[in-house]
């Protein structure tokens, strides 16, 4: 046991040093670290000197100036107008508190800066795709030095990439174990020869599988008479049943670890300068695409450019739009209330709609109070049933309507009270609008 431990405290030092990237130097110069965006990592905003602050009042001035004789009444675009309010709000903000260091906590990334995933067993950590499988594994490692055997187990389900599928490995393992508890004290199933086929193929080539058989007593021997060599545990470590019961119980019972898709709630207040349907561009992330999916992409735009000649059925039409919808991996749909607030959620585009729903639930002050989703043209959306979102077309990023039950409004307006008269959203949810 104290071996299988070390083994976890050693995987979980050596991934925290490679996750710090190569050495340097002392007396050489530090590396350039790259941003990485952490929805929970506090980040310090530091106020511009006085020279800085000169500098911006110039280029606003300059940036007036030449609107002026570039437009001459021109309206500018919604970009220029929100970096032209963005420096006066920084300079406005900096020149009130010159020497103040501002502290921002940033809250759970919006749609714009990625899809986020949360750890399974920390529960508390969001990261891009690209980090979150190094994360859990370092999580796997911290679990394996308190309890060995579940660690060796998500070792199997989470670090194994290729064949044998990981439940085949955990059918074998139990198949060992099942053998030692059904015949105690059977010399046959004392050892398992490290040529066998299904052992060389199902379960040595899994990271955690022959250290759970270690952690169990299990040991390399070779035998005399013929130099076949076999993994064999003792008479005395086979006869601890009550173990043997528990890690067999674990393997038969524990289920494959999954990052969680981070919803990234996001709030806009009714007075946000972002109207309901603008949304920020997709990141690559919400796309599924491959080299593959690229060819048949520049295919797809030679198609369409045919197409533009011919006469089209709707059966063909609605077929194009399914195949357009099928390139994205994750949507962002926002619901619009009552009240003009509106809340923005990261789905994936396979999750059924009653995930749509149940998010709305969760941010609601009366989660018990039925209500309904609407379609920008009306419909309401079902909540029952195996629908998905993508296939009641809320892919890439789409605005549903929020109204109570009609039954609901009627019955509680006979009574002389309005629903939603004491808020709609929760408090904690309505104090992170944008």
């Amino acid at each position: 046991m104290d071996k299988i431990k070390k083994f976890f405290e050693k995987k979980k030092t050596d991934k925290k040093f490679k996750g710090l990237g190569a050495g340097h130097s002392l007396t050489a110069e530090s590396p350039s670290s790259s941003y990485s965006p952490n929805s929970y990592a506090p980040t310090h905003r530091v106020v511009p000197t006085a020279s800085s602050q000169k500098a911006g009042q110039a280029a606003l001035s300059r940036f007036d100036s030449a609107q002026q004789q570039k437009g001459q009444g021109q309206p500018l675009t919604a970009g220029q107008r929100a970096i032209r309010a963005q420096v006066r709000k920084e300079l406005e903000a900096s020149s009130s508190k010159p020497d103040v260091v501002k502290e921002e906590l940033l809250e759970a990334p919006p749609a714009s800066q990625g899809v986020y995933f949360i750890c399974p067993l920390c529960d508390a950590v969001s990261l891009p795709k690209s980090e979150i499988q190094d994360h859990l594994e370092e999580c796997i490692f911290t679990q394996g030095t308190e309890d060995p055997a579940l660690g060796c187990i998500n070792m199997i389900y989470t670090l194994h990439h290729t064949a044998p599928k990981p439940e085949v490995c955990i059918e074998v393992l139990c198949r060992y174990l099942g053998n030692l508890i059904d015949h105690p004290g059977d010399p046959r199933f004392l050892r398992i020869r490290l040529a066998n086929k299904a052992f060389q193929e199902r379960v040595i080539p899994v990271p955690g599988a022959p250290e759970i058989l270690e952690m169990l007593g299990y040991q390399k021997t070779t035998d005399q008479s013929d130099g076949e060599e076999y993994y064999e545990i003792s008479a005395e470590d086979a006869a601890k049943l009550d173990r043997l019961k528990d890690v067999k119980t674990k393997l038969e019972t524990t289920k494959p670890l999954r990052p969680k898709l981070d919803r990234c709630l996001k709030v806009l207040a009714p007075s946000s300068s972002q109207s309901a349907s603008t949304f920020e561009r997709l990141p690559d992330g919400f796309y599924n695409l491959t080299i593959e999916d690229i060819r048949k992409e520049q295919s797809r735009k030679s198609e369409l450019a045919e197409q533009q000649f011919q006469l089209r059925t709707k059966a063909m039409r609605e077929k194009d739009e399914i195949r357009e919808i099928r390139k994205y991996k994750y949507c962002s749909i926002r619901v619009k209330f009552p009240d003009g607030f509106l809340i923005q959620g990261t789905f994936g585009t396979k999750e059924r709609v009653s995930s749509l729903f149940e998010f709305v639930r969760v941010q609601l002050v009366n989660s018990w109070q039925p209500f309904q989703l609407l379609s920008t043209s009306g419909d309401v959306i079902g909540e029952d049933g195996e629908a998905t979102l993508e296939d009641v077309r809320l892919v890439p990023a789409t605005v549903v309507i929020f109204r109570f039950e009609p039954t609901l409004v009627a019955e509680m307006a006979s009574q002389g009270v309005t629903v939603g008269d004491s808020g709609i959203l929760r408090p904690d949810v309505l104090a992170r609008a944008q």
